[in-house]
């Protein structure tokens, strides 16, 4: 997983996702996920890589004789573009990291970090 700061946004991307789940095979895939450059984000950041490190950020969809694609969870919004509402995953979107926090939470994910002013 890497992170990096893109335009105002930290920028997570999760690569290389392969394996064989109950004998359906799936090949490795990209994913990008945008968070906003800020304390909200961070938290977000830090819940979400608990939550990837659980195995519950992606999940196998049989799409056919034994095949499979990687897709995300449908457990926690994602922001997956950096335009276009929440009607298009995307910004803006200003309640995005309060839902995402709560949802994370909700499955039990904490993070405890703070500033020094």
């Amino acid at each position: 997983m890497e992170s990096k700061a893109l335009k105002g946004l930290l920028l997570r991307k999760s690569s290389n996702i392969e394996a064989i789940c109950a004998g359906v095979s799936y090949e490795a895939q990209e994913f990008t996920e945008y968070f906003p450059w800020d304390y909200d984000g961070d938290i977000c950041y830090i819940l979400l890589y608990q939550a990837f490190n659980a195995g519950l950020i992606f999940k196998i969809q049989e799409v056919g004789n034994r095949r499979g694609k990687i897709v995300w969870s449908d457990e926690f919004p994602h922001k997956t573009n950096k335009t276009g509402g929440p009607e298009n995953n995307g910004y803006p979107d200003p309640n995005h990291t309060m839902k995402l926090e709560q949802a994370l939470k909700a499955k039990g994910f904490k993070c405890d970090i703070w500033w020094d002013s």
